[in-house]
């Protein structure tokens, strides 16, 4: 008989979780265009910016480039599918949350959205086009190749974007799948939060862009002169790794803006998934069938290999105390012959036994934070002696 957590994998989650892949990859293409439009924006020059903007985004080379952002960011998808759990790992310290970030397989998931930072700049580098489209530059004089250091500068600063996104991704629980209150449907949860997605994405990228500058500005000669020596090239004329090349505006803002879209298409597929798994699901009372016995509310409260099942359960239980009066009467029927509250036993014993433990959780953590409070030593008072 297939258990319920193998049923709820098979069923719900991988359901779930393709339709949440696949409202990403239906937003793909609005995202894209809109950070195409903002790419080649020109304030002095309104006409050109919008002629040149659709004639990019009607192009074949952006449509193969959108085909391969959609292959890489369903990769990204599926691989952080394991990130995410229902019980956070609140750590003691900052320390503390940047050491949890070497456990596995947290080291792969950085492995992922490392290369996928950089091979999504690259593609977001070919839209741009101009001093941003190739890694080198034929000298007009000779045949030689000259290194690009735009097109360098912001590949790594897609490298450290997928770096910073995963220290984001655990140290701020964006992995955490937290159950809302109230209980609204998947349009309305991504339409009241995608405004603060979105705002997070501007807040974190500006602030690993102030830490960006002066890393490279410190640093960018060592992965400049690794390339020019192992691809053979010459090096740029203009240097971006200098005070004055650093403070190019138009860098800047192309710098700002690739950061922004690379977390919130991120955070935007964190959030999708986050909606999608926490959907309420209607598990039955009691089955008749021997194939779906294992499938009932009182088996989803006491899964303890899956937890996202168990919460899920808990959630059902809530949802039908508020607003099923048939499943409540399911609930408090008795069974026949004996008239014994068979369901009821079964779901208050499950209840009482989770508050039990969470008790037990709470007085064991009290515990250890008495022990570890110093105790004031007291004098002992000096005998006074009193004269004969």
């Amino acid at each position: 008989m297939e258990t319920i957590e193998s049923w709820f994998k098979r069923e719900v989650q991988s359901w779930r979780t393709g339709a949440s892949i696949c409202w990403t990859v239906i937003s793909l293409p609005v995202l894209f265009t809109v950070y195409t439009i903002l790419s080649h924006f020109y304030i002095f020059y309104p006409f050109t910016w919008i002629s040149g903007s659709i004639s990019t985004v009607f192009s074949a080379s952006f449509v193969l480039l959108l085909l391969l952002l959609i292959l890489v960011i369903v990769v990204v998808c599926v691989f952080s599918i394991s990130s995410y759990t229902v019980i956070p790992e609140v750590p003691e310290t900052r320390l503390h949350s940047l050491v949890q970030l070497l456990t596995p397989p947290r080291p792969v998931h950085g492995i992922v959205y490392v290369i996928s930072g950089a091979i999504c700049t690259w593609i977001c580098c070919n839209v741009l086009g101009g001093r941003y489209s190739h890694l080198s530059v034929q000298i007009a004089s000779s045949k030689s190749y000259m290194l690009n250091e735009y097109h360098l500068f912001l590949v790594l600063y897609g490298i450290y974007s997928g770096f910073m996104y995963l220290i984001f991704h655990y140290v701020h629980f964006n992995n955490y799948l937290q159950f809302s209150i109230l209980q609204q449907s998947k349009f309305f949860q991504v339409r009241g939060q995608v405004v603060d997605v979105l705002l997070t994405s501007i807040q974190c990228t500006l602030w690993q862009t102030v830490y960006f500058y002066p890393g490279f500005w410190l640093l960018g000669q060592v992965p400049k002169d690794w390339i020019v020596h192992n691809l053979s090239l010459l090096r740029s004329e203009q240097s971006v790794d200098t005070v004055y090349g650093l403070l190019d505006i138009g860098l800047c803002y192309q710098t700002v803006l690739l950061g922004i879209f690379l977390h919130f298409m991120w955070s935007y597929s964190a959030l999708l998934y986050r909606v999608y798994s926490t959907e309420h699901l209607t598990f039955p009372i009691e089955s008749a069938f021997d194939n779906t016995a294992n499938r009932c509310l009182i088996d989803a409260m006491t899964c303890q290999k899956d937890d996202l099942v168990k919460y899920l359960g808990f959630l059902d239980l809530s949802w039908l105390s508020k607003n099923s009066i048939e499943r409540r009467a399911q609930v408090f029927s008795l069974s026949q012959p004996g008239g014994h509250p068979h369901n009821w036993n079964k779901l208050s014993t499950a209840c009482l036994t989770e508050i039990d433990a969470l008790n037990q959780k709470v007085q064991e953590e009290n515990w250890k934070v008495f022990v570890n409070v110093p105790v004031r030593q007291t004098e002992k008072p000096t005998p006074v002696t009193v004269g004969k």
